[in-house]
């Protein structure tokens, strides 16, 4: 029976940036009037969320079949197999407390890479291992390396699925600093912009450093050198600490810039 897996969606920041398009047009519009160049480069700045919208919807084809031949992999572009016979070796990321990726070297096709973006890439990467040791060609990996990949695959995807909301309310405290910059452009009020611009930047600052290290965090509060292949557990309880504080502070930060701007209108 083939498995399919496929790279994650990123509904949260695709929904998002779709906003943040309507909001850097506009901008791009007034500042092209007004002949401003601080108002083109923030709409241009703010477009750039149009290209990772793009970049998100060519991953979201890219998929990996597990068949009993071998592994399939196909996106908008290529769609070829890589049979577990002609598999050279398997090559695991060096860093174990990111385990980026895995790229499975064969004779005949191109290397396939595996990310841990991949849904269920570490049920993904168990499958692939137990069809290589039915033939007989468990010697094509380093089963510790593996399994580091393994687990971390299997934390990110729990972390994310985890932090998901928390991520929403991020990406709406964003945008509400974007609808409310806009309007003080409108307003032309430059002074109070830059206030509502420098607490949205540093919002998403903040954010984006604890978000990189929370991970960190949970994969150096596990054992990866112990080779393990089930029953995997989750803390989730400081990790929502750490977010909710971060969700206060941000809402926090732009309520309190608000004020201070209505203030100096």
């Amino acid at each position: 029976m083939n498995q399919t897996y496929q790279l994650k969606k990123e509904n949260g920041t695709a929904i998002a940036s779709y906003f943040y398009i309507i909001i850097s047009a506009t901008i791009i519009i007034i500042g092209i009037h007004d002949h401003s160049f601080e108002e083109i480069i923030s709409g241009v700045l703010l477009f750039l969320c149009f290209v990772s919208i793009r970049y998100m919807k060519q991953r979201r084809q890219t998929k990996y079949i597990i068949t009993d031949d071998g592994i399939s992999f196909e996106n908008h572009k290529i769609e070829y197999t890589v049979l577990y016979e002609d598999i050279i070796y398997i090559e695991s990321s060096k860093d174990k407390f990111t385990g980026s990726s895995i790229i499975i070297s064969s004779r005949h096709q191109d290397p396939i890479i595996i990310s841990k973006e991949v849904i269920g890439s570490w049920e993904l990467i168990k499958a692939l291992k137990m069809k290589l040791e039915a033939i007989g060609r468990d010697d094509k990996y380093n089963e510790v390396k593996l399994n580091q990949f393994y687990k971390v695959s299997y934390y990110d995807e729990q972390f994310k699925m985890n932090h998901k909301h928390f991520l929403f309310l991020h990406h709406m405290t964003l945008l509400s600093g974007l609808i409310t910059l806009m309007i003080f452009i409108l307003l032309r009020d430059n002074l109070t912009a830059l206030l509502i611009l420098g607490s949205v930047a540093i919002s998403y600052v903040v954010y984006a450093i604890v978000n990189r290290f929370a991970f960190r965090t949970v994969i150096k509060n596990q054992v990866l050198n112990d080779i393990i292949w089930h029953d995997l557990s989750f803390d989730k309880d400081s990790l929502n600490i750490r977010y909710t504080l971060v969700n206060v502070f941000e809402i926090i930060l732009f309520l309190g810039t608000l004020v201070i701007s209505i203030f100096l209108i």
